[in-house]
């Protein structure tokens, strides 16, 4: 089911006005946090070392693009992006530290449209072996400005820069991993004080859009007499059709069926052609998405699956946010079916 993908060297992609914003548009406390911290470590290197700019970059982990976080040229105009992109990208790709002496001959620099001048030093900023950004002091106007020593300096600065993204990643983990179980009880809360089956499809949709990043979504009911799994709830532009169709429990192309019989849950990767079943086909057909089901079950009983889709791979913490929902879920459905059909 998994594909193995080709590498790539990662690719500096310009400044994107809303990265580091939440959803509702404005800039994370966290972002901003490392921005001003950031930039004070740059311009005191560019003022250790006399250089004339200072950059720094940072690897995004959905786009493994290198973004420009923070730049510093007290002298004048900052350079074009464009002069020293193809060295950040080196540095990130060979995980190495690099000194230009002369930008102008230097054939990692040789970019179409650009006219690189002066000198620069450049060093990854590393987690292990993991990339998370790079550093570079530069001199546009002089040739031969930096050394060894100077070398050595930055890549202090980048192991504090390091060690600086890692306790904010740890720290907004935290945070985000707590304001997702408040929601999940909420959400849990009001699944066990309603038998409405129409209220119970409208929770669960509600809590999916609050937990869970995804272009698509359909909540599954499992009906004993057909031995079926009929849609009867979806988020975004397909899954409201998706949520009208039936799914027997015998298909062998389905996700859901799959997840349904085995009741286990099942992350399914972008690209990957398994189980390409009429439901998964219709996810599939503007672009390939990765998928998550999970089965809904109580009182050992199969009450339903719910099946999530988006472009980006799902990981075992969205898992573990869908399965503690999973477990409000399929009571409540469980309670409403006592009752009759949901719908």
């Amino acid at each position: 089911m998994n594909e193995q993908r080709q590498q790539h060297e990662p690719r500096p992609e310009p400044a994107d006005p809303n990265r580091g914003r939440a959803p509702g548009g404005s800039r994370s406390k966290t972002t901003k946090e490392l921005e001003a911290v950031f930039q004070r470590l740059i311009a005191n290197a560019v003022t250790l070392t006399g250089a004339r700019e200072g950059t720094m970059t940072v690897l995004s982990p959905t786009s493994k693009r290198l973004i420009p976080l923070v730049a510093y040229c007290p002298e004048g105009p900052q350079p074009s992006q464009r002069e020293y992109a193809s060295i950040a990208r080196w540095v990130a790709a060979h995980r190495a530290p690099v000194i230009v002496d002369q930008a102008a001959t230097d054939p990692r620099m040789q970019t179409p449209g650009a006219a690189p001048s002066g000198s620069l030093v450049s060093v990854p900023v590393l987690a292990g072996q993991e990339v998370l950004g790079t550093l570079m002091l530069s001199n546009s106007i002089r040739p031969l400005a930096f050394n060894r020593a100077h070398l050595k300096l930055l890549e202090a600065l980048a192991d504090l820069a390091a060690a600086t993204i890692l306790q904010a990643r740890q720290r907004e983990a935290a945070s985000k991993q707590a304001q997702i179980l408040t929601t999940v009880v909420e959400v849990g809360r009001a699944l066990s004080n309603t038998n409405d089956g129409r209220q119970i499809l409208s929770l669960t949709t509600t809590g999916i859009r609050k937990l869970i990043r995804c272009e698509e979504a359909v909540l599954f009911s499992y009906e004993v007499d057909t031995n079926e799994l009929r849609g009867v709830a979806g988020l975004g532009t397909l899954s409201a059709r998706l949520a009208e169709q039936r799914i027997h429990m015998d298909d062998p192309q389905s996700v859901t069926a799959w997840v349904a019989r085995q009741r286990r849950p099942l992350l399914h990767s972008a690209g990957s052609r398994a189980f390409v079943g009429p439901v998964t086909d219709t996810l599939l057909t503007r672009e390939d998405l990765a998928l998550m089901a999970v089965p809904l079950v109580a009182q050992d009983q199969l009450w339903g699956v719910i099946t999530l889709a988006r472009p980006e791979a799902f990981d075992k913490h969205d898992l573990g946010t869908m399965l503690n929902l999973g477990n409000f879920v399929a009571p409540a459905l469980a309670q409403a079916n006592r009752d009759g059909p949901i719908l």
